[in-house]
């Protein structure tokens, strides 16, 4: 089943699912199927982050919710649920993105999780929380060189200074994102 998982991963990622009258979303979902199958747990969730992101993009929320749910009955993962606090943030569901990402803030502190949950904290008006998770966030993205990361959090600490009509301190910030997105 490796082997089988293997080569329907390589035919998706070259392109070539065609030729096996695969899509190229049907060769990866069968890549993931053989590597379940060969209790390689390890590809199947690499493939199913892989999955994810394409569905994130296209806002199949439930399917990326399901497949990351099935990896969890598997064994638990912060990356997984990351998704599907993403999934349900970009739902709306904000009580929910909530609770996964402070599940996966329970197995491992991450930039993602501490910025997802910042961000809905900023959504609901709750400044102080927000600009929390958000100095967490960006520190991680600082000690791992993430100038991306550091960017997007410092546009939404901006933010939390303009609710707090600090434009001084939101200008600042904006000047910094800009300077390392012009970098980039």
């Amino acid at each position: 089943h490796k082997r089988a998982g293997g080569f329907l991963e390589e035919m998706a990622e070259s392109g070539r699912s065609p030729e096996l009258s695969l899509f190229r979303l049907d060769g990866f979902l069968e890549a993931r199927g053989h590597y379940l199958e060969a209790g390689d747990l390890a590809e199947a969730r690499r493939v199913t982050s892989r999955i994810s992101s394409y569905l994130d993009r296209r806002g199949h929320y439930s399917e990326l919710i399901r497949l990351n749910r099935e990896i969890l009955d598997l064994k638990p993962d912060k990356d997984s649920m990351n998704w599907i606090a993403q999934a349900y943030a970009h739902q709306m569901d904000l009580e929910n993105a909530a609770q996964w990402y402070k599940k996966a803030l329970d197995m491992a502190p991450d930039a993602i999780s501490y910025q997802g949950l910042g961000m809905i904290r900023l959504d609901q008006g709750e400044h102080d929380q927000a600009e929390e998770s958000l100095e967490k966030a960006l520190q991680m993205h600082l000690d791992q060189k993430d100038l991306r990361g550091e960017a997007a959090v410092l546009q939404a600490l901006a933010s939390i200074d303009v609710a707090r009509k600090s434009s001084s301190a939101a200008k600042d910030k904006l000047e910094r994102a800009a300077r390392i997105l012009e970098d980039l």
